[in-house]
């Protein structure tokens, strides 16, 4: 490939979704497969004139640098028991963050108000409780979460984070039944 110049490997880097995930080492990816690619292609290529043919690298890590940029803050309206089911009714629904209900996608969910809170009054022990965390949204699958385990109890009124919804929520998102 003499007139080759560049390399694109695309995206596709793991963003950690889940607390026990790591972050992909990008750099190090990287420098490896610039060693790799310039060790090759200097051997293929050789020098031109008096001067060595170089390889830029090129990716596109979207994701990897957007999606922990933006949380969706939503507030619980409701917390019920339906049968053997604690259900944690939010502000927000699919509209807003459609990942979980279209593949699945898991989002890291905090309570900031029971996590966060100065007064010490407001202080919530650590537990873990299980939550299907719901959507505002009068369908099925408007869930952001099923089967949680939460660290803290969600109450009425407590704000949560749903983590990692830098990348895809704003671009994913509709007014789905007129809702903004």
């Amino acid at each position: 490939f003499p007139q080759l110049s560049f390399v694109d490997v695309g995206g596709g880097f793991k963003v950690p979704f889940r607390p026990s995930e790591k972050r992909t080492p990008i750099k190090d990816i990287g420098r490896k497969v610039c060693e790799e690619l310039d060790r090759h292609f200097a051997e293929e290529r050789g020098i031109h004139g008096d001067k060595a043919v170089r390889l830029q690298l090129r990716l596109e890590p979207g994701k990897y640098i957007i999606a922990e940029s933006g949380s969706l803050v939503v507030t619980v309206n409701t917390v019920k028991w339906n049968k053997e089911r604690r259900i944690a009714g939010t502000d927000s629904g699919f509209n807003h963050l459609i990942r979980p209900t279209l593949y699945n996608a898991y989002h890291h969910i905090r309570n900031l108000t029971a996590s966060c809170s100065e007064n010490k009054q407001q202080q919530r022990e650590r537990c873990d409780v299980v939550y299907d965390i719901c959507g505002n949204i009068c369908e099925t699958g408007d869930l952001f979460a099923t089967d949680r385990k939460m660290e803290h109890e969600i109450r009425e009124g407590d704000v949560l984070s749903i983590d990692t919804a830098g990348a895809y929520g704003m671009t994913m998102g509709s007014v789905y039944n007129l809702r903004p």
